[in-house]
C-alpha cells in the first residue's frame, strides 16, 4: 500500500485508480459506465474525504478504461479546462476504430465472460484535452480532439 494511492475494485469489471495531490485527486481509468464510475467516486469520498476531481487518466483504449467518465467529471469542468483528461496521442481514433473493427465480437466474447448482457449502465466517452505523446513529457499539448462527448 501507497499513501494517496488508492484504487476501487469489484463494481465492474475494471479498477479505478484514484490519486491525491494537494488540490485534488486525479482519477485513471474511470471504469466501463458512469453509474459505476459515480459509485466508486462516491466510495472513495466517503473514505478520504471529499475531494475534487482534478483531473483525468485513460491508460489505453479498452472501453472498461474510458467509459464511466461522466461519472466523475462533468462536462462543463472538461470544457473550461479545469479538468484536463490526458491519454496518449491517437487515443480517440484507437477507441474508435476498435469498437467499429472488433466490436461485435468483443461484445459476443464479453456477454459470456462478464455477463455484458445484464444492464451495466451507461458507457461514454470524454475525448482527451491533453496528446501525451512521448515518454518522459513534462509539459502536455493541447489535444486535437473536443472535450466534449
Amino acid at each position: 500500500m501507497t499513501e494517496g494511492i488508492y484504487q476501487v475494485r469489484g463494481l465492474d469489471l475494471s479498477n479505478m485508480t484514484l490519486v491525491e495531490g494537494t488540490a485534488g485527486v486525479i482519477v485513471i481509468d474511470p471504469l466501463v459506465s458512469t453509474e459505476t464510475a459515480a459509485a466508486a467516486l462516491t466510495l472513495y469520498r466517503e473514505r478520504r474525504g471529499n475531494r475534487p476531481v482534478t483531473g483525468m487518466i485513460y491508460t489505453h483504449s479498452h472501453v472498461d478504461h474510458f467509459g464511466g467518465g461522466p461519472g466523475v467529471v462533468s462536462d462543463n469542468d472538461v470544457a473550461a479546462g479545469r479538468v484536463p483528461i490526458q491519454a496518449r496521442d491517437g487515443f480517440v481514433e484507437h477507441a474508435v476504430a476498435e469498437n467499429v473493427y472488433a466490436g461485435t465480437a468483443m461484445e459476443r466474447r464479453a456477454a459470456y465472460m462478464y455477463g455484458a448482457a445484464l444492464p451495466v449502465g451507461t458507457v461514454t466517452l470524454i475525448s482527451p484535452t491533453r496528446d501525451i505523446t512521448r515518454t518522459g513529457q513534462e509539459g502536455l499539448s493541447t489535444a486535437s480532439g473536443s472535450a466534449s462527448r
